[in-house]
């Protein structure tokens, strides 16, 4: 029997039928094991495989009931479950066993490990770029882990490393600089007001209010002036470890119009009883009133302030303020009344504040504010009632006035004013309140003054004023509760009009040039608490209608040329304190009625012609330990054996 071996090709075709069953199996496996059904679907249509792969594809449950591995022969292997081939495995698999040689193989698999390396260094340089960009992933840990490290983190006294901490924190900087509510450069300095507001309201603020919410701003704008003038670094119960002397709510959860000081839309006024615990107040309300006087505030005054774009009074007065007034408050065009008097506070009247046409009340007195008054905001300012820059070094002259026409309040007083009194004023026939004095204006006393009939306080002391009163002053400008012109240079008589001064409390015209007699009709003046005539040149007797002056408290008529005695009319005087008439002509003794004056304690009556003695009764008032001084001319005419002091 002859036994045929096997030809080489026929040993060729059992090799590729194996090699071919092989490849078939793979195939399957790689289709069989994806989970996605398109993407399998598409590479079997272009490489024609079999549809039906999975009814010759050898099936087996592992473990956990999952299906098994299997090997290129279609033998199940038992071994621990792996985790399926992703797309890109499937399809650099797929690449691997299209090629027709082990060499093509090799090919494929070098082009898909460049495609690999390709995509993750694309994808790395996209991920590293947009983290430059926006300051988060990769780079925000970093500087975070930085923060942390160096102990320069809200941990240690609220101060921040300059670095943005976060995605919330990076909105609201971005919010507040495009806002232009604070420059980046204050909010990136460590420990600054700023920086210390934006991470509070970022990261410590319990309302946890959103970037883009209306109220975050103003939340904002009051930390910054907290920690501006509180004198603190601390986020957390800030308003505990500052020193301002009443800080209700502040820098807590609460709503800012539950925050002392803060009044907002809708709220009620000064003048309704509130409830502590009315839940109304607990909201995030536009800020309409902010108002902390006398509380403590120290430091520069901040232009965030400006964000507050309902504000309509902002009333800062009595604190310790210093710095300049920011320009950025001409942007708070709905500002009715700012008052920041009784404060440290430099610098100029900038232009901008004649944007502020709504403006009311501007009271800026008792302050360090130094050149001119602008020009533009007498033009402008149409609408105030009062201008108040009493206190401050003021320079140049009083601009024109003539368009304030409502105006009912003008003070300057104790500046450095130079020029010709301003005749403008005059115009001002609204005017209740006129304070020019210790100022360096001069020119006369101008007799226009007597159309401002509504004038209640007209004070032009120490100035250089000469002239004389006008006799019809009194009888037009009746309503006047205060007169001061002292410290001039006023010539001429009193008028005696002014006994028509029946709201008159006090009479300051001492240290003039006037003659003549005391009126008689000063006795008129029934509501007359100090009358200071000393330092003139005025003659005659005092006269014996000024007992009709029950409240007088000050009687001053000392350095004149006063002859006579002292009338015994004076002991009805009961509220009389200070009795000066020293440096006179006076004869005569002192009228033992002066011991009813209970309420006397200095009584100037040296330099005169007087004779005789205290009486007892006087002497009493010293032992009860009323009248404190008691100084006379203590010789051979005249004893005074109680006298705290003899001339």
């Amino acid at each position: 029997m002859k036994i045929e071996m096997p030809t080489a090709a026929g040993d060729g075709i059992h090799r590729r039928g194996l090699e071919d069953s092989k490849i078939e199996s793979a195939r399957k496996f790689l289709y069989e094991s994806s989970d996605d059904d398109s993407f399998a679907s598409n590479i079997s249509s272009n490489d024609n495989f079999p549809v039906n792969v999975t009814a010759s594809m050898p099936q087996r449950t592992g473990y956990g009931g999952r299906r098994g591995t299997t090997n290129l022969s279609g033998a199940n292997i038992h071994e621990e479950e792996k985790p399926e081939p992703s797309r890109y495995q499937r399809c650099c698999n797929t690449l691997f066993y299209r090629g027709k040689s082990r060499n093509g193989r090799d090919s494929m698999k070098k082009i898909c490990a460049l495609m690999v390396i390709t995509i993750v260094l694309v994808f790395g340089l996209v991920v590293m770029n947009t983290a430059r960009k926006n300051g988060n992933g990769i780079f925000a840990m970093h500087n975070n882990a930085n923060n942390a490290n160096d102990g320069r983190g809200s941990s240690s006294g609220g101060k921040t490393h300059g670095k943005l901490k976060g995605n919330r924190q990076e909105k609201f900087h971005q919010l507040i600089v495009e806002e232009e509510i604070s420059s980046a450069e204050d909010l990136d300095t460590p420990g600054s007001a700023q920086a210390l507001a934006l991470e509070w309201v970022a990261h410590h603020d319990g309302a946890k209010l959103k970037p883009e919410d209306p109220q975050t701003v103003q939340r904002y704008a009051l930390a910054v002036l907290f920690y501006a003038t509180a004198g603190t670094n601390e986020l957390e119960n800030a308003a505990d470890a500052g020193h301002w002397m009443e800080s209700l709510n502040w820098l807590s959860k609460k709503g800012i119009c539950a925050w002392s000081g803060v009044t907002c839309e809708g709220d009620l006024p000064d003048n309704v009883e509130k409830d502590a615990s009315d839940k109304n107040l607990d909201h995030h309300g536009f800020v309409e009133r902010l108002e902390l006087t006398e509380l403590g505030l120290m430091g520069d005054l901040p232009a965030e302030l400006a964000a507050l774009t309902r504000l309509y009074k902002l009333d800062l007065s009595k604190n310790d303020l210093k710095g300049t007034i920011p320009k950025e408050f001409a942007q708070l065009t709905g500002l009715r009344e700012l008052l920041l008097s009784h404060n440290l506070l430099t610098g100029v009247l900038f232009e901008g504040f004649g944007d502020l046409t709504n403006l009311r009340h501007l009271i800026l007195g008792n302050n360090r504010l130094t050149g001119e008054i602008p020009d533009h905001m007498a033009r402008h300012l149409t609408e105030l009632r009062s201008l108040s820059l009493e206190g401050n070094d003021l320079t140049g002259e009083v601009p024109d006035l003539e368009q304030l026409t409502k105006i009912t309040n003008f003070n300057v007083q104790d500046n450095q004013l130079t020029g010709r009194f301003p005749t403008s004023i005059t115009k001002l026939t609204n005017l209740v309140q006129l304070n020019l004095g210790r100022n360096h204006l001069t020119g006369t006393f101008p007799e226009e003054m007597m159309e401002l009939t509504a004038l209640e306080k007209l004070l032009l002391r120490e100035m250089n004023l000469h002239g004389t009163i006008p006799d019809e002053l009194f009888t037009r400008v009746t309503r006047l509760t205060e007169l001061g012109l002292s410290n001039n240079k006023l010539s001429g008589t009193i008028p005696s009009s002014v006994g028509k001064l029946k709201d008159l409390h006090g009479f300051f015209i001492g240290q003039n040039k006037l003659t003549g007699s005391i009126p008689r009709q000063v006795g008129l003046m029934a509501d007359l608490t100090i009358l200071e005539v000393q330092g003139n040149k005025l003659s005659g007797s005092i006269p014996n209608l000024v007992s009709a002056l029950n409240g007088l408290e000050i009687f001053s008529a000392a350095r004149n040329h006063l002859t006579g005695t002292i009338p015994p009319e004076v002991g009805q005087m009961h509220r009389l304190q200070s009795f000066f008439v020293e440096n006179n002509k006076l004869t005569g003794g002192v009228p033992t009625e002066m011991g009813k004056l209970h309420a006397l304690k200095q009584c100037r009556i040296y330099d005169n012609r007087l004779d005789g003695e205290i009486p007892d009764e006087v002497c009493e008032l010293i032992d009860d330990e009323d009248l404190v001084f008691l100084g006379a001319d203590c010789g051979h005419k005249f004893t005074c054996d109680c006298c705290t002091k003899c001339y």
